[in-house]
């Protein structure tokens, strides 16, 4: 009787810990495949712990997300509502029979009832080894991204040249975010690194578009290219995202990439090849931060407006402003075959402002603020 008590005890125990652990599920909803990422509980104090949940059906692999609370005997219950009135959309109540044996329904607004199955995902079906970094993702979003992009499918759309670089585009078929790949020009070596930086950068956004997500399903995440530049140096492209993941309003901004072609690495900050200040720029950590990019923005302010003194004038009317330094302190930025173009900051509803034709640093001016070892990057 002492040992069957404590068996007893011990099977509890060991339910209540798997509950409050992370884990990713596989299952349908009526004939519709999807895959389900558990959070741990998020309030353990009591019988009613708190968690959440987020889950895409293979069909179109759009987030959902969920809010949930355990109930007594193993009973999870998952709700998708709405943030402003409070409407349920989809509701899962969910049974954990053991880590093997999900069981349950789901009922849809208009109180469509389905009879769901759940068990821990097979992770020898779904591979996707182009992004290795992935691998540092703790386990469980690990296994949830990886899923789902070993569904992504690249179409290889057009080849395009760009001086003696020829460029393959591969868009992917759902989200339609396009980048190219580097097929000639470098050696191959060279290609090989170029590429799976390429390849990172356009899964990244891939995921982004899937992560973007509203409880009325209108998410949006879209990416685009409007300029790039190559020569035997460097690739920058110019990219911006229109986005809408849920809040107030969209979001307008870019998602610029710059790669050194010499050492096949990222450049992923201004200050890492230009220290306008000319002294070693400080992190946004530092306790001295906002001075910095302050002096830093005047500075940039200076010499842009030495190049077009006219169009840095204060305008008339509510045109847009660059006769101020503040627009300059935290600049987007990209390289162009006539230098270096500066992008200006503004507020949500003067994001129109931001990207002024006119701003581009020419390469001799950029040669005092040049890295130490950089120089080649203003070579033709």
């Amino acid at each position: 009787m002492k040992y069957f008590s404590l068996l007893v005890v011990f099977i509890a125990i060991s339910s209540k810990v798997y509950l409050q652990k992370s884990c990713v599920l596989e299952g349908k909803v009526g004939n519709y495949p999807i895959v389900m990422w558990i959070d741990e509980a998020t309030d353990k104090s009591n019988s009613q712990q708190k968690t959440s949940a987020t889950y895409f059906y293979k069909s179109n692999r759009h987030d959902i997300e969920l809010e949930g609370v355990w109930k007594t005997n193993d009973i999870l219950i998952l709700t998708n509502t709405d943030e402003y009135d409070s409407t349920i959309y989809e509701q899962f109540i969910l049974k954990y029979i053991s880590p093997n044996n999900w069981s349950g329904t789901w009922k849809n607004k208009k109180g469509k009832l389905q009879a769901i199955v759940f068990q821990p995902i097979d992770t020898l079906k779904y591979t996707f080894n182009e992004v290795p970094e992935l691998d540092n993702l703790k386990a469980e979003e690990r296994i949830y991204t990886k899923t789902r992009l070993s569904f992504v499918k690249l179409t290889k759309d057009s080849t395009t040249q760009f001086g003696k670089y020829v460029l393959d585009w591969y868009t992917d078929e759902i989200s339609k975010i396009s980048l190219f790949r580097i097929k000639s020009g470098y050696d191959s070596s060279t290609i090989k690194k170029l590429n799976y930086i390429l390849a990172k950068s356009q899964f990244n956004n891939i995921e982004c578009f899937f992560n973007c997500n509203s409880n009325k399903g209108e998410g949006q995440w879209d990416y685009n290219i409007y300029d790039y530049f190559i020569n035997k140096n460097i690739i920058s492209i110019a990219a911006s995202i229109s986005s809408y993941c849920g809040g107030p309003y969209p979001s307008v901004g870019d998602d610029n990439l710059t790669i050194d072609a010499v050492t096949g690495k990222e450049i992923k900050d201004l200050d890492d090849i230009f220290w306008f200040t000319k002294q070693k720029p400080l992190k946004e950590e530092d306790k001295n931060y906002y001075d910095y990019t302050e002096k830093r923005g005047n500075i940039i302010f200076n010499i842009l407006t030495k190049l077009y003194p006219n169009e840095m004038k204060k305008p008339k009317g509510e045109d847009c402003d660059y006769s101020r330094p503040d627009p300059w302190q935290y600049p987007s930025w990209y390289f162009k075959p006539e230098g270096l173009f500066i992008g200006a900051s503004f507020p949500h509803v003067l994001q129109a402002c931001a990207n002024p034709e006119f701003a581009i640093i020419p390469y001799k001016l950029l040669l005092p603020y040049i890295v130490k070892g950089k120089e080649y990057l203003l070579q033709h």
